[in-house]
C-alpha cells in the first residue's frame, strides 16, 4: 500500500527548501516516509526530495524513480549524477503528479 497526503505549505513557511513549492506531499511506502516537494509553473515542473539536491524522474526502461543532480563542472560543462531512490515507487510519483494536477485531492491511498 502507498499512502500519499498533501500537507499545507503554510505549515512549513520557514523551511527554505519549500519557499517556491506548489505542493508538498508525505509518501509512506514500504515502512519508509518521504517528503516530496513539487514546483509546477508554466516554465518548468520539478519534483524533488525534501532536504536533498536534485530532481526526481522516472526511468521507463528500469521502472525506477531516479534522483538526478546536475552541477557545473570545472571544464564549463555539466556533471550529471543519477541514483535510484530506494523504496520509492514509480506508482507513488505518478500518484503525486495526479494529485497535483487535480488540485482538490488531499489524500490518496494506492493498494497494490
Amino acid at each position: 500500500m502507498i499512502y500519499i497526503k498533501k500537507i499545507k505549505i503554510e505549515e512549513n513557511k520557514t523551511d527554505e527548501d519549500i519557499k517556491d513549492a506548489t505542493g508538498i506531499y508525505i509518501v509512506k511506502e514500504k515502512d519508509k516516509e518521504f517528503k516530496i516537494i513539487c514546483r509546477f509553473n508554466k516554465f518548468s515542473s520539478t519534483i524533488s526530495l525534501s532536504g536533498k539536491k536534485g530532481t526526481l524522474h522516472i526511468n521507463d526502461e528500469t521502472n525506477q524513480v531516479i534522483r538526478q543532480i546536475v552541477n557545473l563542472s570545472d571544464a564549463c560543462g555539466l556533471n550529471i549524477k543519477e541514483e535510484p531512490v530506494e523504496d520509492l515507487s514509480v506508482l507513488a510519483i505518478k500518484g503525486i503528479i495526479f494529485a497535483e494536477r487535480e488540485k482538490s485531492i488531499k489524500e490518496l491511498i494506492i493498494k497494490i
